[in-house]
């Protein structure tokens, strides 16, 4: 799939503040990290899809959040949810970066 240039930019920033999430996760700044990877998840489910492997990678951090915070449940729900990485899925990533 490729990305018109207005959309890269927004691409962009969800990967920066998806590697700030766990940057956050890893201080143990837990809170601000589920915050953050939250609205990363939904704009990445939104313009990539929800089986994306960057929507799946922030899925997974938010998870780890999720689980650091305590929440076992939520975050067994993501984990669950997932779906199992294919040659589809990973094919995916390599057409959009133009491989």
């Amino acid at each position: 799939e490729t990305w018109s240039k207005e959309a890269v930019p927004e691409l962009l920033l969800l990967t920066t503040k998806s590697s700030l999430g766990a940057c956050l996760h890893a201080l143990g700044e837990y809170e601000e990290a589920r915050r953050l990877l939250s609205e990363v998840l939904e704009d990445q489910i939104r313009l990539l899809g929800a089986n994306d492997t960057a929507t799946l990678s922030t899925k997974n951090n938010l998870a780890g959040v999720l689980r650091s915070l305590g929440d076992y449940q939520t975050a067994l729900r993501l984990f669950s949810g997932a779906p199992p990485i294919t040659s589809h899925v990973m094919y995916g990533a390599v057409t959009r970066c133009g491989a």
